[in-house]
């Protein structure tokens, strides 16, 4: 076990340059500097992180990671934690009196020095004069796999949130957030990164929010830069974001002039984007709908369900038909388009026969025995026998006194919206 540095121990390190605290370890200067974190929705900082800067004698600038690899013992690890954090909440005190203070821990001293940390940290705010409730512990997600719940509940006890860091920058967990339910998820950069036009991905980001969000957490999307990323975070539904984009890290809690403009930008290019794609969307599945409809009225007059739905398969992207009874089973196996035909996966066969399968828990069929009469249309999803997004246009259609759901899938790509036109 390494000794502990009190409060005092750590101060005699700290001096004071021009109303700024900084720090001295091995020879280099240890500098605050804050980088907003904004409510997307407020559309003003909540937040600030404190991150590290530091030069050398000459005022060269030393890189954080250089800096954090210079700590070779445990007691350098503990010592470079605390300078850290006890320049960053001292400079923020000073400054701020309504915003959290992020503050990065060691992994190690985290999961393993808490304990014998709990003075310095109490004296810290206490001295500082910086309530507990304003301070968001940070801890990365590559420490989760620690026994981290003791620590947690140790901050929580002193009044401060907890954000886990860097999610998906490696082996993400979500069981593990999930379990140990942290106020704050910060997603790391790099999923922004394999984000592109790609309409499976960012479900895929939206739904990890929903997820993060039902496990009782904010989300925070770290890393944006760009204006069309900011519109990704927003259209994911993240609660706060930080990056270039906004505000770059400075030693004082200034916020950029240009920064409420691009919020304001921000939500007005969200606005036509999200009036865009609400328009295309209809456009480009305007045809699959009424070749539906068309198909239901057929069957009430009495055609048979493989003459009726002809004309939905021969359209470019028209995937399979099938027919649902009135308890959602399947009425024999689909009928594929000549496309889907030419495209069977042979490795999804097992799920490829669907005669008699169960989708009365599907939300397509459950609208459409609710609101009978119309065209009902999902968001894109994955279909299970198919292994494909798709989207399900479904419609109840009455013959006699028998109530039956008409389906129809449609392949999702991103060619989609390009190729399909409106009649």
């Amino acid at each position: 076990m390494c000794a502990m540095p009190s409060l005092d121990a750590v101060e005699k390190h700290l001096s004071v340059i021009s109303d700024i605290t900084v720090a001295s370890f091995k020879g280099l200067q240890l500098r605050s500097a804050f980088q907003p974190v904004f409510g997307l929705a407020h559309g003003r900082a909540v937040g600030y992180e404190g991150l590290l800067r530091a030069a050398d004698p000459h005022g060269t600038a030393v890189s954080p990671l250089t800096v954090f690899k210079m700590a070779h013992t445990a007691e350098e690890v503990v010592l470079l934690d605390t300078l850290c954090r006890t320049i960053h909440a001292r400079n923020f005190a000073s400054q701020s009196k309504d915003h959290w203070l992020f503050l990065n821990v060691s992994p190690m001293v985290f999961a393993d020095q808490f304990q014998e940390l709990q003075g310095f940290f109490t004296s810290l705010v206490s001295r500082c004069g910086l309530p507990p409730n304003r301070i968001v512990v940070e801890v990365l997600e590559a420490a989760l796999h620690k026994d981290i719940v003791r620590p947690m509940a140790f901050y929580r006890d002193q009044g401060c949130l907890v954000a886990v860091d860097d999610f998906g920058a490696g082996h993400s967990n979500l069981e593990r957030v999930w379990r140990l339910k942290p106020d704050i998820v910060k997603l790391d950069r790099s999923l922004l990164r394999h984000i592109t036009a790609d309409r499976t991905s960012r479900m895929f980001l939206k739904r990890m929010v929903s997820t993060m969000h039902e496990a009782g957490s904010l989300v925070l999307m770290e890393g944006v830069e760009t204006e069309s990323e900011a519109v990704i975070a927003m259209d994911s539904d993240v609660d706060l974001t930080q990056g270039f984009h906004f505000a770059r890290p400075v030693p004082t809690l200034d916020i950029p002039p240009e920064t409420n403009g691009k919020l304001e930008l921000l939500y007005q290019q969200f606005h036509r984007i999200a009036l865009l794609e609400s328009k295309d969307f209809r456009a480009e599945v305007t045809p699959y709908s009424r070749a539906i409809e068309m198909a239901g009225g057929m069957m009430k007059s009495g055609t048979p369900f493989h003459t009726a739905v002809e004309a939905f398969l021969a359209l470019p992207y028209a995937e399979r038909c099938y027919l649902l009874d009135r308890s959602g089973r399947q009425i024999g196996n689909s009928l594929l388009s000549r496309a889907s035909e030419s495209h069977v996966d042979p490795r999804f066969d097992p799920v490829t026969r669907a005669e008699r399968s169960y989708w009365g828990h599907r939300h397509y069929f459950r609208r459409a025995v609710a609101r009978p009469g119309q065209v009902h249309l999902t968001r894109p999803y994955l279909s299970l026998p198919t292994a494909q997004q798709c989207v399900t246009c479904s419609l109840s259609v009455a013959m006699g006194n028998v109530v039956y759901v008409l389906c129809g899938d449609v392949t999702w790509s991103e060619q989609f919206s390009t190729d399909v036109t409106l009649p």
